[in-house]
């Protein structure tokens, strides 16, 4: 026998029933309802400013640890200055043109502090390979010069605006002394040679970074220090001057 499905019954006409049969129903009351309505409101605006509080801090360490990790300009180049504030490049003293390499241990440094960075009370410190040279209160028009005796070898120049004991900002330079004649080898052709063609090939190797001239005229040069040029040959004895010059000029 197949069972048939009822209709559901409301809530009123269920209680209503109930009654009849003699059951207690529970009906809870609106006012528990609004109630537990504003206490769940309540908590609500409490729980929401302290998660927002948790994220700012969360946001704040952040930061603070990303503002940790980046370290405070202290000039161009890694000289020893005094310590202490932020170094302004644009006031950087500027030199003038300085060599990268030279084969005279007395160089001459000259240059000029922006003037817009030119106060009162301001002085300039030199630097070689980490020791102070000289410190000086700041000229007027804001030059400097000085004479520096180099080492064999890369130098290391610095220079410095000081307000104070603090370096305002700062500049550096590299400066190599070398007084050695590169060395060079001809290969070909072979001294007293004797060569039957129109042509005569010269060739060799010298330190890369040198020039080369062959007869007064500049030989191009690999990066690898070879080099590779010709003459026109002629009856008799043909002279092939071969000279090399490095980046400082010894040759």
């Amino acid at each position: 026998m197949g069972s048939r499905r009822r209709d559901p019954v409301s809530r009123d006409r269920y209680r209503a029933i109930a009654r009849g049969a003699g059951v207690r129903v529970r009906v809870r009351p609106r006012s528990v309802d609004a109630a537990l309505a504003l206490a769940l409101a309540l908590a609500a605006l409490i729980a929401v400013p302290r998660a927002a509080a948790a994220v700012g801090a969360g946001l704040e360490h952040v930061v603070t640890s990303i503002q940790s990790s980046v370290p405070l300009l202290q000039g161009r180049g890694s000289i020893d200055l005094p310590a202490g504030g932020s170094s302004s490049v644009g006031a950087a003293p500027i030199a003038d043109s300085l060599p990268a390499y030279t084969r005279d241990p007395q160089l001459a440094l000259t240059g000029k502090v922006p003037s817009f960075a030119v106060q009162a009370g301001r002085s300039l410190q030199i630097v070689l390979n980490g020791a102070v040279v000289t410190t000086t209160p700041l000229d007027p028009s804001g030059a400097f010069n000085a004479t520096l005796a180099l080492k064999d070898g890369a130098n290391s120049i610095g220079v410095a605006l000081i307000a104070d004991r603090d370096v305002v900002a700062a500049s550096s330079y590299t400066v190599v002394l070398d007084r050695t004649p590169p060395k060079m080898t001809v290969d070909r052709p072979a001294p007293g040679a004797t060569v039957d063609a129109q042509n005569i090939v010269v060739a060799g190797t010298t330190e890369p970074g040198s020039t080369i001239t062959l007869n007064d005229r500049v030989v191009v040069v690999t990066p690898e220090g070879s080099f590779t040029d010709s003459l026109s040959a002629s009856q008799g004895s043909v002279p092939i001057t071969v000279v090399a010059r490095d980046r400082a000029g010894n040759e």
